[in-house]
């Protein structure tokens, strides 16, 4: 068949919508398990390796959010500092962990849709292992922002700690930086030429037949509404309903 649509003509068999031209007769009309429950493992496969590397980024995103709260924190700590007549050195020690935290946690979000499109390489596996102690570090940094004044070092922890992580973040970007001199990153260069560049252009294909099984019993129905329904509450912004999004598109998958 021959799509009648204005500019198209894209001709096509109407059993298997197998593109005409690589059409092959003897296989239309077979079912091969094999190749289909394959293709549905793989995809699969990159629907949850997807949702890892959002999820973290997402993370990120939402501690950020919340960063203000700390902050708030910090400067009610900063007041009880100064009532107790502590050096302004040791109260801007908590100023400085502060914003050091809010830029290791924005570096690290961005890190995620970086290596999303990493392939694996010797360099991948180091930018990974700078990313899990950047991780890391903050966490601990965060730790001690919230601990009580009674520590009599917690001072000389926090400034210790907020220290290294900008160490810590600096290291990654400095390694991020060679990476694009040294062509270390395998693609990413795709990714940036196609989005950013304009260079390269990704012409969308549509999915392998069977790849994303239809829904004949009706299990995610429920979900698939529950979905539907928050984009309507929310004038159809996506970023309003990621969660609900994440549950169908599982459901789908499992």
């Amino acid at each position: 068949m021959t799509c009648r649509k204005t500019g198209c003509n894209h001709e096509f068999c109407w059993l298997c919508f197998g593109d005409w031209k690589e059409h092959n007769a003897h296989n239309c009309n077979r079912f091969i398990a094999d190749d289909i429950l394959e293709k549905q493992e793989n995809a699969k496969i990159e629907l949850n390796r997807y949702l890892h590397y959002f999820e973290r980024y997402h993370n990120h995103l939402r501690s950020l959010a919340l960063e203000h709260k700390l902050l708030e924190k910090i400067q009610e700590r900063i007041e009880a500092m100064q009532k107790l007549k502590k050096s302004y050195t040791d109260q801007q020690t908590f100023l400085l962990a502060g914003n050091c935290l809010k830029e290791c946690r924005h570096t690290l979000m961005f890190t995620y849709p970086f290596a999303f499109y990493l392939h694996p390489t010797n360099q991948s596996k180091t930018f990974e292992d700078n990313q899990s102690n950047l991780e890391t570090a903050i966490e601990d940094l965060t730790g001690l922002l919230e601990k009580d004044l009674s520590d009599v070092n917690l001072i000389q922890k926090v400034q210790d700690k907020y220290r290294y992580c900008a160490s810590r973040r600096k290291a990654l970007l400095d390694h991020t930086k060679e990476g694009y001199k040294q062509d270390y990153w395998t693609g990413i260069d795709t990714f940036m030429t196609s989005y950013t560049l304009q260079q390269k252009h990704i012409t969308p294909t549509k999915p392998e037949r069977g790849v994303f099984p239809l829904d004949h019993e009706g299990e995610c129905k429920e979900t698939m509404l529950n979905y539907i329904l928050c984009l309507a509450q929310n004038d159809n912004k996506y970023s309003k309903c990621q969660e609900e999004s994440k549950i169908y598109f599982q459901c789908r998958m499992d």
